[in-house]
């Protein structure tokens, strides 16, 4: 009869564990994944190492519905007038969306470093830029009440494929306009 108390006692343990390492397991949304860490209006990234950080007037996002579907624009340009732009065509709410792979042309990222004393010396670095390559991807972790919030990677490429910038960690925070 011990021997049954103790064998009962370590099966319930176990269950226990079982389901508290179940329950942690699932806790997290994945479709869309934690939204980052962009203070509120903002959008933030690492461009080759270096930190990209909007600034709130400088940072809008817009939703366009049409006959081809809805398109997401989120831009967030920072002090010296460098800018990352985002797009998703046919954006329909809450997921991760593919740059470049077969979105070839429905998701588009753009990191663009502009030269204030000469514009047209400015550099735009595109995404995707191969031939069915993934350049990286945007996850929307948030989409309430025009609130929109997550996370972004992609490498981009200037228009002769002889420069590239990595834009890595980027989150934003934004409200519709």
């Amino acid at each position: 009869m011990a021997q049954q108390n103790i064998l009962l006692k370590s099966v319930t343990k176990l269950m226990l564990i079982f389901s508290i390492i179940f329950l942690v397991a699932c806790s997290k949304d994945d479709d869309g994944g934690d939204g980052g860490t962009a203070a509120d209006g903002t959008v933030v990234a690492k461009v080759d190492g270096d930190d990209f950080q909007s600034f709130k007037e400088g940072t809008t996002a817009a939703k366009a519905t049409g006959n081809a579907g809805t398109t997401l624009t989120i831009l967030g340009t920072d002090a010296s007038g460098f800018a990352i732009n985002l797009i998703i065509n046919g954006y329909e709410g809450v997921g991760t969306y593919d740059i470049g792979g077969e979105n070839l042309v429905y998701v588009t990222a753009t990191y663009v470093e502009v030269d204030i004393n000469n514009p047209m010396n400015s550099k735009t670095f595109g995404a995707p830029y191969g031939e069915g390559e993934l350049a990286g991807e945007i996850s929307v972790s948030e989409d309430e009440n025009g609130h929109l919030k997550g996370t972004f990677y992609f490498e981009a490429s200037d228009d002769q494929k002889s420069a590239f910038r990595n834009v890595t960690d980027g989150s934003f925070n934004v409200q519709i306009q």
